[in-house]
């Protein structure tokens, strides 16, 4: 019964192919309440989409498209959880077509620990012998599918990440 809202931001250069990703989420197995497309206001100033995103506007209620200022990659995430403080928010990346039980296995995961940031890949933050945060070169790549909660674990939110209501800190609206 959760709301699951995905969340994706692009820009001008990629504008004309994230109708695929787009078309993607729609079709998951488990299907999100809804897909926003989070675009700049100053990349996409006369807010002209490309003929495949406006069919996809006309065909299909859950899709939607909001302009918003241009904090850059944080727009996916940062209007997301303003615009929708209920929800579960699954962040996505506009170059990467998912595989098609992404929403269902991110939700799997989601009902074992529902209080934890669940991501489809990540990097594992190495520390050094003197316990300080090794250089970002020596992190532990791609690790799969993590439910564990540890600040030493770093969603990489392009693989599919799903947040729970309410679960980033106030600082994480700070502008500043």
């Amino acid at each position: 019964s959760e709301k699951i809202v995905v969340s994706l931001t692009s820009w001008p250069k990629r504008i004309n192919l994230v109708y695929k990703v787009i078309d993607n989420m729609l079709r998951q197995t488990r299907r999100p309440d809804k897909v926003v497309l989070y675009l700049s206001k100053t990349q996409f100033p006369d807010r002209q989409l490309p003929h495949l995103l406006k069919l996809r506007l006309e065909r299909d209620p859950r899709f939607e498209v909001r302009y918003t200022s241009d904090i850059g990659s944080h727009k996916k995430y940062y209007r997301a959880f303003k615009d929708f403080p209920d929800a579960a928010i699954v962040l996505v990346d506009d170059d990467i077509v998912y595989p098609d039980t992404m929403l269902r296995d991110l939700m799997v995961h989601y009902h074992r620990n529902p209080h934890v940031v669940t991501c489809l890949r990540s990097h594992t933050v190495a520390m050094t012998r003197k316990k300080t945060f090794a250089p970002y070169l020596e992190w532990m790549k791609e690790r799969k599918i993590v439910n564990e909660a540890s600040p030493l674990v770093l969603a990489t939110t392009g693989g599919g990440t799903i947040f729970p209501p309410n679960s980033l800190p106030p600082e994480a609206f700070d502008i500043d």
